[in-house]
This record gives structure tokens, sequence and C-alpha cells, in this order.
């Protein structure tokens, strides 16, 4: 093998790595923001400039993971295709329905992982 066969292998096990082990990034990723925003909306305690740029990164890097996790893991729980770019939309559009597995799935998503932690969760649906 040369420099370039390692390389390239190198590469595709590390997409693996990213595609494998997205949805439990993204979900770190979402506890991680919802924690600083509920820091950021406290009375009387700021942030400082260093956990702004930390939670920048991370919102940028979450936004990268939700698509990943929209298009591969989500296709493949819900049984079809994405008409959204995120997986926040494709929830809202099957909470929006009201009916079927596909309702059922994503309620218990919400219910599970989402729920406790969002900050604008009170209606039952996540934003």
């Amino acid at each position: 093998m040369n420099v370039f066969e390692i390389t390239l292998w190198t590469e595709f096990l590390l997409f693996a790595l990213l595609i494998i082990s997205s949805p439990l990034e993204l979900l770190l990723h979402f506890w991680g923001l919802m924690n600083y925003a509920r820091a950021r909306d406290l009375p009387g305690a700021g942030v400082t400039k260093a956990s702004t740029l930390c939670a920048m990164y991370f919102l940028i890097r979450g936004y990268l993971l939700d698509f990943i996790v929209n298009v591969v893991w989500m296709t493949v729980y819900l049984g079809e295709f994405p008409k959204e770019l995120t997986v926040t939309a494709r929830l809202n559009r099957h909470a929006a329905t009201g009916s079927g597995k596909r309702f059922d799935r994503c309620q218990r998503i919400q219910d599970l992982f989402l729920k406790f932690f969002d900050t604008k969760y009170a209606d039952g649906v996540h934003r």
C-alpha cells in the first residue's frame, strides 16, 4: 500500500465513524447548547465571551450533525426520505399530523431525549 491508499482508507474510516457516532454527538451538542441557553437566560448570571464562542462552534457543528442524522439515521428510523434539512423540522412535521407510526416514533424521540432539556418545549413540540 502506498501513502495515497493509506490516506484514503483513513479518510473512509473517519467518515464511517462520523456517520456511526453522529446521533450521540448530535444529542450531546443539543444538551450542551440547551445548558448554555439556560445559563444565558438566568437573571443576574452572565456568560463569558469564551463560552459564547464555544456555543457558536457547537451550534455550527450541530447543524452539520443535524443534517447527517436527518439524511442517514432518521431516513432508516422513519422509513421515508427527508423533505426537510434538519431533524427538528422533520419532527415538527410528523408531530403536526397526530397519528401513525411515524408520529409515535417522533413522540418517543421528543419525550425521551428532548423534553427535559429543551427550553422551548412547553407545548410538547420541540422547535
